[in-house]
């Protein structure tokens, strides 16, 4: 299943061959239900919305990227390799919680799940060693 990255980087264009153009105009393309409107395609913005200091963190972190550049590999911490994903959550320290809500951080959604469910418990304490980032914008 193609997340919401994926998609929105084949709308930027990585594969525009993937947008199906409609013979009266405007283009749609696949999504987990169906096919939607370029227009209606979600972005990256949309789970952060009421979250936009977690977006700044997840943004210093990781630069808003869960995928390496093949599209399928999750990506990892360069100092520690047990931190996962777009708000790079650490798979060690947090699997106990991780577990106890049934997420799993190497997809999109569940990455930016648990993040949310961290900061509301914690704040921004958990991303204190890139706070000199984050805390700038």
């Amino acid at each position: 299943m193609l997340t919401t990255f994926i998609y929105k980087r084949l709308i930027s264009g990585v594969s525009g061959a993937l947008l199906l153009v409609m013979p009266q105009g405007g283009a749609i393309f696949p999504y987990t239900d169906g096919f939607v409107s370029v227009a209606e395609a979600p972005s990256i913005e949309a789970p952060f919305v009421e979250y936009p200091v977690l977006k700044e963190i997840c943004s210093c972190e990781s630069g808003l990227k869960h995928y390496e550049e093949d599209g399928t590999t999750v990506i990892r911490g360069k100092i520690n390799s047990r931190d996962i994903g777009i708000c790079q959550i650490n798979e060690f320290y947090h699997e106990k919680r991780i577990n106890e809500l049934g997420l799993d951080i190497h997809t999109l959604e569940g990455n930016i799940a648990f993040a949310k469910d961290l900061y509301e418990r914690q704040g921004t304490a958990p991303w204190i060693w890139s706070k000199p980032c984050w805390s700038k914008k």
